[in-house]
């Protein structure tokens, strides 16, 4: 069953232990990490989706042929639980906010999207990021390039990796981690996934016609 907590932001907030087996990745501080990327709400919606009750292992086969790769047994599993947390201004939806764990090459990953209500990237941070040079990946400039971006944007990159068609907007993010193509690729991996379930879980897999 989907399990759903309301938090209004004007209150103060204490979240109990959720009884959710197993999930990929939850905010930290959702009151403070909300509000830093949403400074106009009010209001926030926590919901837990997983993979098993939008189809199993066909929903499972679905995620892959979209994101190119199979899912790790590990951290990707159908019955893993996915939160979402959905904000509001008042009554009006701002948008969402999700954060997916990546296997990477020095130890899992936490990459925390928020987007608009039609999908596109707000704001990125990491919220676990274990590697040498963590730092040029936390820096604005890197974050940045990446707002603006949808999911069509990350179909239209895996297709034509290493960027080759005109077109494609994500070719002119460069790789900060210039001796380490392997977990750069992990964060964009686990950058796609993000948006993948958060299309399919609350967008009504608005992007899935625009893939290229």
């Amino acid at each position: 069953m989907r399990r759903i907590m309301t938090v209004w932001a004007v209150a103060a907030a204490v979240w109990p232990a959720l009884a959710v087996a197993a999930v990929s990745c939850t905010l930290n501080d959702p009151d403070k990490d909300i509000r830093r990327m949403f400074p106009a709400s009010t209001s926030y919606k926590t919901e837990f989706f997983t993979l098993k009750e939008f189809g199993g292992a066909a929903a499972k086969a679905k995620v892959e042929g979209l994101l190119g790769d199979r899912l790790d047994d590990e951290y990707e599993a159908v019955d893993i639980g996915h939160a979402v947390y959905s904000v509001f201004k008042g009554t009006t939806l701002l948008g969402y906010v999700a954060g997916e764990t990546q296997r990477g090459v020095y130890g899992s990953i936490q990459i925390v999207l928020a987007v608009n209500p039609q999908g596109d990237i707000t704001d990125l941070y990491f919220q676990k990021l274990n590697l040498p040079q963590a730092d040029r990946l936390k820096a604005d400039a890197f974050r940045k390039q990446f707002i603006g971006l949808s999911l069509t944007d990350f179909y239209f990159h895996r297709q034509h990796y290493p960027g080759t068609a005109a077109g494609c907007r994500m070719d002119a993010i460069a790789n900060p981690l210039s001796e380490d193509k392997i977990e750069f690729q992990n964060i964009l991996r686990g950058m796609m996934k993000d948006l993948i379930l958060l299309d399919m879980f609350k967008l009504n897999n608005a992007h899935i016609s625009e893939e290229k």
